[in-house]
């Protein structure tokens, strides 16, 4: 279970979207990714994907989230991590 505070959002280019079928492509929600950094209560930040469920609210502002996910260490700063499968709780 992770809870904290989202401190900054970002879109990402999705590389799973389907590619476009005409010249100038097509925008849709899946060709891109809404990602974003959150700091737990200890001091320490994770950077992934936001829920699908909590999309609307963290683009409306909302600063505190709960949700689950696999959880990996960073390899270069122990304060730093990844998230991954985010399930809104």
């Amino acid at each position: 279970l992770i809870e904290g505070k989202v401190l900054s959002t970002k879109w990402k280019a999705n590389g799973f979207a389907p590619a476009p079928r005409f010249r100038g492509g097509w925008h849709s929600a899946a060709d891109e990714t809404l990602k974003m950094t959150v700091a737990l209560p200890d001091g320490n930040r994770l950077w992934g994907t936001v829920p699908a469920p909590l999309v609307e609210a963290v683009e409306d502002g909302v600063k505190e989230v709960k949700f689950t996910a696999k959880v990996k260490a960073s390899d270069s700063d122990e304060n730093f991590g990844f998230f991954s499968f985010p399930k809104a709780a």
